[in-house]
């Protein structure tokens, strides 16, 4: 049996977004968005149902 080959893609996002300097995430940002983020998580299955039953329909 051949033994497998593990390809790691390289990360684009990474590569654009930086820690510090010019272009970096503002950490104030980020811990706005992810407060958003944690809000939208109530609704989520509420969607998923939604969109599964608009598949399914």
């Amino acid at each position: 049996m051949a033994k497998p080959q593990i390809i790691n893609p390289p990360n684009k996002l990474k590569s654009k977004v930086s820690m510090g300097g010019p272009g970096a995430v503002d950490p104030e940002r980020q811990t706005r968005a992810e407060a958003v983020i944690e809000k939208m998580t109530e609704s989520y299955l509420d969607w998923v149902e939604t969109d599964l039953a608009k598949l399914e329909g």
